[in-house]
């Protein structure tokens, strides 16, 4: 009985978990292999780049509105622009917009004696 339970065993080795080992060990390699890893970072910093692209243009959009709209003195379309601007440059969190559009609504109150 010995023997049949240690074909058995060497049964199911060989045939079951071995190839399992292998599968998980092939996985393993396949999730570590570098050049996938950096074709994944490349896909992801494309579309991390390409949607701060997107944020930026938009908040360059409003600071371009509101400069237009300052240098003909139309004042409140110029405020409305650049709060609006400011607003989103906050929940972006995005600095440097955030210093502009400040600047700018300071420069609009400036110009108002406020």
């Amino acid at each position: 009985m010995d023997d049949v339970v240690k074909e058995l065993l060497w049964w199911v080795l060989s045939r079951i978990i071995a190839p399992l080992l292998l599968l998980v060990f092939l996985v393993q390699l396949w999730n570590a292999n570098p050049e996938k890893q950096a074709e994944e970072e490349i896909v992801s910093s494309s579309r991390t780049e390409s949607r701060q692209n997107s944020q930026s243009s938009y908040l360059n959009h409003l600071q371009e509105e509101g400069a237009k709209a300052y240098y003909i003195a139309d004042y409140p379309t110029a405020l409305e622009k650049w709060k609006t601007g400011l607003e989103k440059a906050r929940e972006r969190g995005n600095k440097r917009y955030i210093s502009q559009f400040l600047c700018n609504i300071g420069n609009v109150y400036q110009n108002l004696g406020q």
